[in-house]
């Protein structure tokens, strides 16, 4: 049996530098309505200009190591609009006060396999990415634009029946 070996070499990646907490918190106050105080025990990095990562205000970056990630991915920049991350929706959505849309039994698990489907916008104040509830609980990011909701959940968390 051989066992082979990459012949790439490993290639550095960029530092995780902190940001100010302006950007990622201000989309949440200002999309959700969310209280900017609720993310005061965070910090917040960015190693490309299209992710944001927030992890606990008490973590300390290392300098000398080249990590794959700190924290969790929080926000997604580079698109028309931001977008929270679906592991930021579930952990913080409950935050949210506006941009919430309730779907009843009929609709959410429609949502989880990822269906785009005709939502009403009496619910929604303006397009863009809503945090979805079913029974008060956070099934994810969904994006809402001329009156169809599309689930922004990742393909491999798609329910499949």
């Amino acid at each position: 049996m051989t066992i082979r070996r990459s012949h790439r070499r490993r290639v550095a990646k960029e530092p995780f530098l902190e940001i100010a907490p302006e950007v990622p918190v201000g989309f949440w106050v200002e999309r959700f309505g969310a209280d900017p105080q609720d993310f005061s025990g965070l910090r917040f990095y960015q190693r490309t200009p299209r992710l944001v990562w927030a992890a606990d205000a008490n973590v300390v970056v290392p300098e000398c190591l080249d990590l794959e990630a700190i924290g969790m991915g929080f926000l997604r920049l580079g698109m028309p609009f931001p977008k929270p991350t679906t592991n930021a929706t579930l952990a913080f959505g409950h935050l949210a006060t506006k941009n919430v849309l309730n779907l009843d039994d009929e609709h959410a698990p429609r949502f989880l396999r990822r269906e785009r489907f005709a939502w009403p916008d009496d619910e929604v104040d303006t397009k863009g990415f809503m945090i979805v509830r079913h029974q008060g609980v956070e099934l994810g990011c969904g994006l809402w634009i001329e009156g169809h909701l599309s689930s922004m959940i990742p393909k491999s968390w798609q329910l499949k029946v």
